[in-house]
């Protein structure tokens, strides 16, 4: 009776287009359920295998339980699965590791915890986006100060262009997070970084109707821009 009842389960898993114990082992983390997450990695389970359900695709479709564990949070797990041989850079379909997931979300604990144990600080996803570059452009949701300041003590380029030819900067002065742009510039962002339409931060800051770029950041931007009487 076990037997069978196991083989259909496994059946079904499998139907859904995971094998059983990979399926537990994300149920288990989605759940942030500890002690099935170290019962399942003791029975052996592929710690990196992707989830999947073709009978509903969804945008977890793809995630390793270690994205999955740092997307929501669940610090704890994110410990145990690096400490059981997740891949730390292991990307899902849209080209996001684990980091780029912390930093998105403006998580300094797990973005720490993720770069000391050897995540690539500058590792983009597919729209060539770096975990700075997403950092800063949800700094509006989520205070993003200290994970910011944590990548670039890492390391993160400030100048690495996404797709679009947008730059951290560029982030920073649409949605006019002062605080953000001073360290940028500070960390010798390129002020004159134009994007793939021809706009700089300043004219993305002015464009959008910015009011929290006072006058001494403006006197860093660039001079093809005529913004002198802002300064007067």
């Amino acid at each position: 009776m076990g037997n069978s009842r196991s083989s259909k389960n496994c059946a079904v898993s499998m139907a859904m287009g995971m094998p059983q114990r990979e399926r537990e082992l994300h149920v288990a983390v989605i759940n942030n359920n500890t002690p099935d997450v170290i019962s399942v990695l003791k029975q052996g389970v592929d710690i990196n295998y992707p989830w999947s359900n073709p009978a509903v695709p969804s945008i977890k479709d793809s995630t390793t339980p270690l994205i999955a564990a740092v997307s929501l949070n669940h610090v704890e797990i994110v410990m145990i699965l690096i400490r059981n041989g997740a891949a730390i850079n292991r990307t899902d379909k849209y080209g996001c590791t684990p980091l780029y997931k912390a930093a998105f979300h403006g998580r300094v604990v797990l973005v720490d915890m993720l770069l000391k144990e050897g995540a690539e600080v500058d590792k983009a996803d597919k729209e060539n986006q770096t975990p700075l570059y997403i950092c800063v452009q949800n700094a509006i949701v989520h205070s993003s100060y200290a994970t910011v300041m944590r990548l670039l003590a890492a390391g993160a380029s400030v100048n690495i262009p996404d797709r679009y030819g947008r730059v951290p900067l560029h982030g920073a002065a649409h949605w006019k997070l002062k605080e953000l742009i001073r360290v940028l510039l500070e960390s010798n962002s390129h002020v004159n970084a134009v994007d793939n339409k021809g706009r700089t931060p300043l004219y993305v800051c002015v464009a959008s109707l910015s009011t929290g770029l006072y006058k001494e950041d403006l006197k860093y931007q660039v001079p093809c821009i005529k913004v002198s009487f802002f300064l007067s």
